[in-house]
């Protein structure tokens, strides 16, 4: 199936819609048409394993770890860094945000190196 990706979300996949119900893709990011295959529905919501993307984000990179993909300990190394950093600020804040809190504090960038730990 066609789908389009809407954005990021926490884990590493892609959200995408399909007549009113939510896929996600792994190793997607936002913006990009993408064709993918269902292998788990979960009626409310399926996820599904990313066949190609038909049009990459402008943000999309080639891995460096050749493990990407397979170890599961990185999540985003198909973006650019800045763009890994701004996602991950992104889905802190909505996390907190459907937590209800009252203020949702600034979120300040603490970051080194790339590679060779996980950021």
């Amino acid at each position: 199936m066609r789908l389009q990706i809407e954005k990021a979300v926490y884990g590493g996949a892609g959200l995408a819609r399909d007549e009113g119900k939510t896929i996600f893709v792994p190793f997607t990011l936002a913006g990009e048409s993408v064709e993918a295959h269902v292998v788990e529905d979960r009626g409310s919501y399926a996820n599904a394993d990313l066949d190609r993307v038909l049009e990459s984000s402008l943000e999309r990179v080639e891995a460096p770890c050749p493990y990407f993909g397979e170890c599961g300990g990185c999540h985003y190394q198909h973006a650019s860094y800045a763009e890994q950093v701004r996602l991950k600020i992104a889905i802190l804040r909505e996390t907190l945000e459907r937590a209800h809190l009252q203020e949702i504090p600034e979120i300040g960038v603490l970051q080194g190196e790339p590679l060779g730990y996980r950021n």
